[in-house]
């Protein structure tokens, strides 16, 4: 017999999932909100992203770092045996429109010397 947890519902909406990147302080609100719309425009058209299009989508900045802005797409989906699958097929289509608007998602490394340090240089790959 199945088991069905209907308590992970957060609401009649259904469950709340969230979408979080990582941009440069030097892309705008303006364009973070884009990509994401786009990438919700483009689930609608997928059957396997059974996304609550019905219901608004709140794209908010979540989190300031040194280089980085965490910016988060939060959405709902009723599908919860499918939520990781929701999960990866949304976020290869956010990498997907991310590279066609080119907004880069990558941040720096930090690397601090100490007077007379070097870097640190990767071992060789080993000869098969």
């Amino acid at each position: 017999m199945t088991v069905h947890n209907l308590s992970r519902f957060a609401s009649a909406k259904g469950l709340r999932e969230a979408l979080s990147i990582n941009v440069s302080y030097a892309v705008t609100e303006e364009e973070v909100s884009r990509l994401f719309l786009q990438v919700m425009e483009l689930s609608k058209d997928n059957p396997d992203l059974p996304i609550e299009n019905q219901y608004e989508v709140e794209i908010r900045a979540t989190r300031g770092g040194d280089y980085a802005v965490e910016w988060t797409c939060f959405y709902y989906i009723k599908e919860t045996r499918q939520v990781l699958k929701i999960r990866q097929l949304m976020l290869a289509l956010l990498l997907k429109v991310a590279r066609e608007q080119n907004i880069s998602l990558q941040t720096p490394v930090l690397y601090q010397l100490e007077s007379g340090e070097q870097l640190p240089v990767p071992p060789a790959p080993e000869a098969s």
